[in-house]
């Protein structure tokens, strides 16, 4: 069987995060050729650059399977792209969904509500999981396979066939729009594909501070690398055993928190 190659795609402003240049540069050089292409689309305007990052991911001669939809503000390690793809090949998951804290330090795996289409933040996760049964995510980190990909463009219409900002009713008939994220997950969810969150990578999500989710903290400490908490956190949930001091370089923050947001950033 030919090997499973990846494209790693991303838009940005014009300027991206060192830690992610950093990161990109490593992993090219620990993967080799299994990475067949990185793709930078350069556009404040995020569900067209998704939308046309993949449509220049399917354009790529070969037709490797995998697309890495990556943020340009996210740090992991030089081999988070070889363990994610083992995830999806082992598990035969469309999108296999990295966890990371987001900006208000929310896990980035959802849930389906079970009364909407509407999307739960997922709670009470650990280190080294893979969560089945997940219907979004934040797509700083999704490896998404071609094949689903492809069902999509023959179901939703142009030009947003993957990324748009849907509309569905709310409690008590309100209407709402999803972010740009959500949607991709909810439209993955209704053309019948598989989607799996994975918690065995390490994901530093760089804001003001690096930001890691707070049940990560004992396995990113476990690599050497410090964890921080962060001083916006809401007290009740802060660890309180971690003294808050000025991060070095190199350290990171920890957060945590629940949502019902239809968003994920």
């Amino acid at each position: 069987m030919q090997p499973a190659h990846v494209v790693v795609c991303f838009h940005h402003w014009g300027l991206v995060s060192g830690r992610f240049c950093f990161s990109l540069a490593r992993a090219v050089a620990y993967e080799g050729n299994r990475i067949a292409r990185v793709i930078d689309l350069p556009s404040p305007y995020t569900d067209e650059a998704r939308d046309k990052l993949v449509g220049a991911f399917l354009a790529v001669e070969g037709e490797p399977r995998y697309m890495l939809m990556v943020d340009a503000d996210i740090e992991f390690d030089k081999d988070a792209i070889s363990k994610t793809m083992w995830v999806a090949l082992n598990h035969d998951a469309d999108v296999v969904w990295g966890n990371y804290a987001l900006g208000d330090f929310r896990n980035s795996l959802f849930r389906k509500d079970e009364n909407s289409d509407l999307a739960v933040c997922v709670d009470d996760m650990q280190p080294d999981m893979i969560y089945h049964n997940v219907y979004a995510g934040g797509t700083g980190w999704a490896l998404i396979d071609r094949r689903i990909l492809l069902k999509m463009k023959d179901i939703y219409p142009e030009p947003w066939h993957w990324f748009e900002r849907d509309v569905t009713g709310g409690p008590g008939g309100v209407v709402l729009k999803l972010g740009e994220d959500i949607s991709f997950g909810r439209r993955v969810y209704k053309a019948g594909g598989k989607q799996v969150g994975y918690t065995g990578i390490h994901l530093y999500h760089h804001k003001n501070q690096p930001i890691v989710p707070l049940f990560m903290k004992g396995a990113i400490e476990g690599v050497g690398r410090k964890v921080l908490n962060a001083s916006g956190t809401p007290s009740g949930l802060r660890d309180e055993s971690v003294k808050e001091v000025v991060p070095s370089e190199s350290g990171g923050v920890v957060g945590s928190g629940d949502s019902g947001s239809q968003s994920a950033a």
